[in-house]
């Protein structure tokens, strides 16, 4: 549970309210409760912001932002908890942009939920709120405090209204009582960022990554630990966990982060501060912490992050400090805080761009932030992607004559490409060309082609790292080798499709260093228990399992399997002792037949045209009359599938196969 201390900006007397909340609730949930807690009625826009320049709000108020409309990302998919992670984390939200009502909301403390309380409720405050729409913000609020206080003031016409309405009822600005706002409360219902963001990519559309090699858990710490934004990060928040003063509105003195720049040097960060004379010239007028970006971008990162907290009047470690040399802890810290960032961005979709160009995208393009992820993923560890070809790459296209897509893409992936460089998940060669985003309207309405950047990047093995754990969270297949030693052999059958040959060895090899001869074939053999056809994949990798593990000792478990076993298991037991130069003359023939079936049938999840050999097309050839006496239960349908994949290339051959498949059904029918 976040208790929140939201106080109305300006007001004096201060007006204030503090709430509880649970953490998991989104901002779209905070956004009704402070409506409702400061008698707001939802006439005008809002936004919520932090002090590193995040913003959320309601995407389908976005239309009615105008051309100047700020990129924000959807606050339904933004949890409290997440948002603001620890003591002293402050966020703002904004109401109404005309009279610019401006809350400022700030953690006092989070702890578990108390079973017995209904949440949300309010536990204190100062002041009444009274109708306050449309009069013209804080000192328009001043003027009708002091005309309902002061009976003998004459209010002016555009108040007459209210003012006499406030008299008439009594209305007392000094007046609050909580238990009455939590009555208030108690008609919403909470709203979790989890159940809002609950948008899982359908089955169809899961994909089946590479096979990725990853070096030690403790390099990759290191990698993270080395990142430029983490680096700064930690090493800011271990400096402040004695305790540093800082400001009223949460920032470092500046004395103290003047200190900070010179000790952490962070000034190393900053083209402009590098000359010892700027540097002592910019930080001798240092008013504000915030005016140092080299500072203020890892100061708002950690605080934002729940690694510094302030208590008391002083900045000091964290909750959510991870111990830099647990590799374990700081992986966990540095992978949920990259996909923080990358979710906001990938959030904002087309709000990415200016008002004007948003509006003209509308919802016709989805975000690219993932779909580029994936593009980087996808090449060889050494392999540039070069932005100038991310338009086709992506498979986008526009209307003709605009460059509106250009625009997306490119703001976008310099946006993505940030952040990634940040977090040491990708090396970024930006090119002679950088992009800003005051570039775009030169792009469309003058010469485009010269304001086009000319950058590349590729992932590092951090960041293929972190990106594997992001796909597979979204139930995407995207393996790395040597995670699957401990695994189960129908387990370990059935990812081993997924590996090109050398990975595939890697693999099996792993897994047969864990298991002595014997008991490493009978649980192969054991992973296929029948024929059924949805196991043609595990059989085919388990016939290529056991010929590369080449068993000894263990060849009279093969034999044993190949003349009694049930079929499936017999087949391939049979298969494999042919591959180790043993010839069973008993139904050799029946059991090549078998054999070819069951890998057809296993291709047939693809594109057989893309996939099959000349080997396979050699042996289809050679047995297409007779494949339809394998007697596989899915000969029928396989033997047409594999005829109409053909057709374009070879008619006779098809037409054989479909004559041998009518006899396959014709048998079946039979049987």
């Amino acid at each position: 549970m976040h208790q929140l201390k939201i106080g109305l900006e300006g007001t004096v007397p201060p007006l204030w309210r503090r709430l509880q909340i649970p953490s998991a609730a989104s901002l779209g949930f905070l956004h009704d409760v402070i409506q409702q807690t400061f008698g707001w009625k939802g006439y005008h826009l809002h936004r919520f912001h932090d002090e590193r320049g995040r913003k959320w709000g309601d995407p389908e108020s976005s239309s009615r932002g105008g051309f100047g409309a700020a990129a924000f990302a959807d606050e339904e998919k933004a949890g409290l908890g997440k948002v603001l992670r620890a003591e002293g984390a402050v966020l703002w939200y904004v109401y109404d942009f005309g009279d610019d009502w401006r809350h400022r909301i700030e953690v006092e403390k989070v702890v578990p939920l108390d079973p017995g309380v209904t949440y949300p409720r309010c536990t204190g405050g100062r002041r009444a709120a009274p109708p306050a729409e449309d009069i013209g913000g804080i000192w328009g609020l001043e003027e009708i405090a002091y005309l309902v206080t002061h009976p003998e003031a004459d209010p002016p016409e555009h108040f007459d209204d209210l003012v006499s309405g406030l008299r008439d009822e009594g209305y007392d600005p000094g007046a609050f009582d909580p238990a009455e706002l939590t009555r208030r409360l108690s008609s919403l219902t909470v709203r979790t960022a989890a159940t809002a963001a609950n948008t899982e990519e359908a089955p169809a559309q899961l994909e089946v990554f590479p096979v990725i090699t990853l070096p030690p858990r403790t390099d990759l710490a290191a990698q993270a630990r080395g990142a430029p934004l983490i680096d700064d990060v930690l090493r800011l928040a271990a400096w402040c966990s004695p305790g540093r003063q800082v400001t009223a509105t949460g920032l470092l003195k500046p004395t103290v982060a003047r200190e900070a720049v010179e000790e952490l040097r962070l000034w190393q960060r900053d083209d402009t501060l590098i000359d010892t004379r700027a540097r002592a010239n910019a930080l001798a007028n240092l008013r504000s912490a915030g005016d140092l970006p080299s500072l203020n971008v890892p100061w708002q990162f950690a605080s934002g992050n729940g690694l510094i907290a302030i208590r008391s009047g002083q900045a000091v470690a964290g909750p959510e400090l991870p111990d830099p040399a647990d590799a374990d802890q700081l992986l966990s810290f540095w992978q949920e805080a990259l996909e923080g960032e990358v979710g906001v961005l990938d959030d904002l979709g087309t709000r990415v761009t200016p008002g004007m160009f948003s509006m003209m995208l509308g919802e016709s393009v989805a975000s690219v932030v993932f779909p580029v992820l994936k593009l980087l993923y996808r090449l060889p560890s050494e392999e540039w992607l070069d932005t100038g070809g991310l338009l086709s790459s992506l498979g986008l296209s526009g209307p003709p004559g605009t460059s509106f897509l250009d625009v997306f893409v490119i703001e976008s992936t310099t946006r993505l490409l940030k952040i990634l460089s940040d977090f040491g998940a990708a090396d970024v060669d930006w090119g002679t060309t950088r992009w800003r985003a005051d570039q775009a309207a030169a792009v469309l309405f003058a010469d485009g082609s010269a304001a086009q950047p000319c950058y590349r990047m590729r992932l590092t093995s951090l960041g293929r790292y972190g990106i594997r754990n992001a796909l597979a969270s979204k139930g995407h297949t995207a393996r790395i080798a040597g995670e699957l030693a401990g695994a189960d052999a129908a387990t370990l059958l059935d990812a081993l499709s997924d590996y090109d040959p050398a990975a595939f060895s890697t693999e099996l090899t792993g897994w047969l260093a864990c298991r002595d001869e014997a008991s490493a074939v009978t649980q192969l053999l054991d992973a296929i228990p029948g024929a059924n056809p949805d196991l043609a994949g595990r059989r085919v990798a388990a016939i290529s399992a056991l010929t590369i593990a080449r068993p000894d000792d263990a060849r009279k478990i093969l034999r044993d399997a190949a003349a009694s076993g049930p079929d499936g298991r017999r087949h391939v037991a049979a298969g494999v002792l042919a591959n180790l130069g043993e010839e069973l003359a008993l139904g050799q023939e029946t059991i090549q037949q078998w054999l070819l079936i069951d890998l057809l049938t296993a291709l047939s999840v693809g594109d057989p045209r893309e996939i099959m050999t000349q080997d396979m097309l050699k042996a289809i050839v050679a047995h297409a009359d007779d494949l339809w006496r394998s007697g596989h239960p899915a000969a029928a349908d396989t033997i047409e599938a594999t005829a109409a994949a053909l057709r374009d290339n070879d008619k006779t051959l098809a037409k054989r196969l479909r004559r041998c498949a009518y006899k396959a059904r014709g048998r079946s029918c039979i049987a």
